[in-house]
């Protein structure tokens, strides 16, 4: 997991609103997730596309590097797979920024 994910200050240090910003990501991201796989190619390249803006965003770089992979190969299950668990780890990540 990249570790520039919620890194302090990047939201004017605001902590509340980054957590609000970082939850609000880790949602969005779950949900594309439990999505994707019912989606035809196009959908599917447009979602990833939508969760690659955000997770850069956030400072997620393997989402959105896994999103990326995923929004330029939509039928590739590797490409599937990786944006899965890269989602997961983030997710966890974040979980653990938030206790």
């Amino acid at each position: 997991v990249d570790m520039n994910i919620g890194a302090p200050g990047q939201r004017g240090g605001d902590k509340a609103l980054e957590t609000e910003v970082l939850a609000l990501f880790a949602r969005q991201a779950r949900q594309a997730v439990t999505q994707i796989g019912d989606m035809k190619k196009d959908a599917r390249s447009e979602l990833a596309h939508k969760i690659a803006g955000a997770a850069k965003g956030v400072g997620a770089s393997d989402v959105a590097r896994c999103a990326s992979m995923l929004e330029n190969e939509p039928g590739s299950s590797a490409a599937v797979a990786a944006f899965t668990k890269a989602v997961v780890e983030a997710d966890t990540f974040i979980v653990g920024l938030m206790r």
